[in-house]
C-alpha cells in the first residue's frame, strides 16, 4: 500500500469517503421518490410560490403590504407550518430508510415522527444555537461544535429513551475519532448546495431545479452517521 492511501484511510478512520458515499445517496433518493415528494419537495414548493408572490409585490409596494404580498405571506406560514411538522417524520424516515434499506410509508413516517417529535426538535435547536453561538463568538469554537453535534439529530432517532444532554454527549464522544468525515461530508454538502444555487438559482425553476437536485445528496448526513456508528459498533 502507497504512503498516500495508507494517509487517505488514516484519515478516513476505515470510512467511505463522502464522494464515495454520493452515488449511494442518489440511488435512495430515485427509490424513495414518492417519500421525498411529500416530505420535501411539497414544502419546498410551496415556499418557492411564497416568495415568488411576495417578490412580485414587492415592486409596486411603499409601506403596506400588496395584495400579492399578503397572498405570499399566508402560503410561506403554510410551508414554514407544514416543514415543522414533516420534520421528525422525514428525520425518521432518513435514518430508517438508509439503516435497514427498505422503504417506509408515508404513514409509517408520520406515526413514528410524532412519537418523538419533541425530542427530534429539541436536539436540532439545540445542535443549532450550540454551533451559531461558537461561530459567532470564535470560529474554532463553531467548528469543533459542528464535529460534536452536527449529526446528533440522528441520535435522536436511534435514541429515543435517551434524555437530550445523553443524546448530545453521544454525539459528541462517538464523533471524536470521524472528524476528517464530518468536516468532509458539510464541506461537500455546501459546496453542492452554492453551486447549484449559483449556477441555477436565478429564476423560479431555477430554484426548483435545485431542489430537485440537491434531493440527491440529502442522504449524506445519514449515510455518514450510519457507518460512523457501525465502525463505533465494531471498535
Amino acid at each position: 500500500m502507497s504512503n498516500k492511501t495508507a494517509n487517505s484511510n488514516n484519515l478516513n478512520n476505515g470510512l467511505d469517503s463522502s464522494w464515495q458515499l454520493v452515488p449511494i445517496s442518489i440511488k435512495i433518493a430515485l427509490q424513495n421518490y414518492e417519500q421525498i415528494l411529500f416530505l420535501f419537495f411539497i414544502p419546498g414548493l410551496i415556499s418557492i410560490l411564497a416568495f415568488n408572490f411576495i417578490g412580485t409585490g414587492l415592486a409596486s409596494s411603499k409601506i403596506n403590504f400588496t395584495p400579492h404580498q399578503m397572498i405570499g405571506i399566508y402560503i410561506l406560514i403554510l410551508s414554514l407550518v407544514i416543514s415543522f411538522i414533516n420534520f421528525p417524520a422525514s428525520m425518521y424516515f432518513r435514518v430508517r430508510t438508509v439503516k435497514y434499506q427498505k422503504s417506509l410509508t408515508i404513514a409509517t413516517c408520520y406515526r413514528k415522527g410524532f412519537k418523538i417529535f419533541v425530542k427530534v426538535w429539541l436536539v436540532e435547536i439545540m445542535t443549532y444555537v450550540l454551533i451559531t453561538v461558537g461561530l459567532i463568538a470564535l470560529i474554532v469554537p463553531g467548528v469543533m461544535l459542528f464535529r460534536r453535534f452536527w449529526l446528533s439529530p440522528y441520535y435522536a432517532v436511534d435514541n429515543p429513551n435517551l434524555s437530550i444532554r445523553e443524546i448530545l454527549v453521544k454525539s459528541a464522544k462517538e464523533s471524536k475519532n470521524h472528524a476528517y468525515n464530518i468536516y468532509a461530508t458539510g464541506g461537500l454538502l455546501i459546496i453542492v448546495s452554492l453551486f447549484l444555487s449559483l449556477v441555477l438559482g436565478g429564476s423560479t425553476i431555477g430554484m426548483v431545479l435545485v431542489y430537485l437536485l440537491g434531493y440527491g445528496f440529502m442522504f449524506l448526513p445519514v449515510l455518514r452517521y450510519t457507518a460512523m456508528t457501525a465502525k463505533n459498533v465494531k471498535s
